[in-house]
């Protein structure tokens, strides 16, 4: 997704000197409160829901979305209609790999090192050195899954052994999870808007799980009736928050060096509709809504912004970008003129970010069950945290000591647990009698649709 450019911060700083919200209508001063012009009414007669994430929006149902690749937590891409193209896309991977050299490349090791089955049916694996790493000291790891006509290919790093003690960066829990993410990955129509917890991306729904550590999603929004209008939502969840380069800040450096470019004249043109602090849903952030005029190889457009900088850590309220542009032509803004009016942007900014809010969920899962009339496969997966999909024996991925056993009863609609593993006691432990136990997510295997009878 697009971001905030200098030149834009630049002449959003300099429009501060100016008194430019004088003069405006009173509703371009307050969020929400401009009504939709004649020209606009016709958009919204019909609208549809959109879900972004943990999120939703709503848009005109002529409006056309655009997902660019997401991270949940592993770069994630949806390849449309290439499901029955798995093995090319793999022996393209395999072959990128195979292309380049380890260091040195003289002595011609490639980068190519495995390609495994993933924990799905229909998921590959391949691994190989990242190129450039000195030493082949870093893997490069991309696993390609199937789900329906679609092919999903997420992508990470890992260090290649040995790691600091207790490192998360290594090729066993990259593997893991990938598998993980692969278990709880299902299709999913863009125009569905799922009720149990997870996020949605292109194509397909990640249903919630621990251990989604890193969420950003970005999504694009394009008008039929203005073409030249562009809409970008953004929300990110990070484990801190870095408030160094937020707006204002930004404003205000920039704001020191517009006074130095001699562009006086251009800034006093510059329509400032509306800047301050705003809240969306439960975002608090700050808004910048402004027209910037004409000047060599630009036309004049519109340029509004809201950023909110969340909460660390909350899937709920992550961070938060909004940005609308008119006057685009191709990807470049200002490519032509505007083909909204000030209040038509306006009202048509306020009508959009109105609408962002938390998708709620806790209704009833979606019937993908034994009591649907149907059996799943033997082998269906299923993660932690998700919904189970079939009532009958699960077994989970993991080995060794587990509480409850490998092997367990579960029924649709429950929600799949963590396992608990069983650890060797210290000396000081079997003294005093205590098991050491340890919780953590897996992956379910249907293994069995007979549910034993109780004794």
């Amino acid at each position: 997704m697009k971001k905030v450019h200098a030149g834009y911060l630049a002449f959003i700083a300099a429009a501060l000197l100016l008194s430019a919200c004088d003069g405006f209508p009173e509703s371009f001063k307050s969020p929400n409160m401009t009504a939709l012009p004649p020209r606009l009414q016709p958009m919204f007669e019909k609208t549809k829901v959109i879900c972004f994430g943990r999120f939703q929006v709503e848009v005109p149902d002529s409006a056309t979305i655009v997902y660019a690749r997401a991270q949940t937590p592993f770069n994630t891409e949806r390849l449309e209609g290439a499901g029955e193209n798995l093995a090319q896309w793999v022996a393209k991977e395999e072959a990128k790999f195979r292309s380049t050299f380890q260091f040195p490349s003289s002595d011609g090791v490639t980068n190519y090192k495995e390609t495994i089955d993933g924990a799905v049916p229909g998921q590959k694996i391949v691994i190989g050195y990242q190129d450039g790493s000195m030493l082949a000291n870093i893997y490069q790891i991309t696993s390609f899954v199937k789900v329906g006509a679609d092919l999903f290919v997420q992508s990470t790093s890992a260090g290649v052994e040995p790691n600091e003690p207790g490192s998360d960066w290594t090729l066993p829990k990259k593997l893991a999870g990938l598998d993980a993410t692969a278990g709880l990955l299902r299709a999913r129509p863009n125009d569905e808007v799922p009720t149990e917890p997870g996020v949605c991306i292109d194509g397909g729904f990640i249903a919630d799980a621990p251990g989604l550590s890193h969420e950003k999603i970005p999504l694009g929004v394009r008008f039929k009736e203005f073409p030249d209008v562009h809409l970008s939502i953004e929300v990110t969840k990070t484990p801190r928050i870095d408030d160094a380069h937020g707006v204002e800040r930004r404003l205000k450096k920039a704001e020191a060096n517009a006074q130095k470019t001699g562009m006086g004249d251009w800034y006093s043109r510059i329509k400032f509709f509306r800047r301050g602090e705003r809240q969306i849903e439960g975002w608090k952030g700050y808004e910048v809504l402004a027209r910037k005029p004409a000047q060599e190889g630009a036309s004049e457009n519109h340029q509004f912004l809201f950023e909110s900088q969340g909460e660390p850590d909350d899937a709920l309220k992550p961070m938060l970008d909004v940005n609308m542009d008119t006057g685009v032509k191709g990807n470049a803004a200002a490519g032509q003129k505007p083909s909204l009016e000030d209040d038509e942007a306006v009202a048509l900014w306020d009508k959009l970010t109105s609408s962002i809010r938390v998708r709620p969920v806790g209704g009833a899962a979606p019937k993908k069950t034994s009591d649907a009339g149907s059996l799943l496969p033997l082998g269906e997966l299923a993660a932690t945290g998700r919904a189970c999909p079939q009532t009958g024996m699960w077994e989970c991925v993991d080995e060794g000591d587990i509480r409850g056993g490998r092997r367990q009863l579960f029924r649709a609609g429950e929600k799949m647990p963590a396992i608990v593993r069983v650890g060797a006691p210290s000396l000081w432990q079997r003294i005093k009698g205590e098991t050491p136990t340890y919780r953590s997510a897996t992956v379910w295997k249907l293994v069995d649709h007979d549910v034993p009878r109780p004794s």
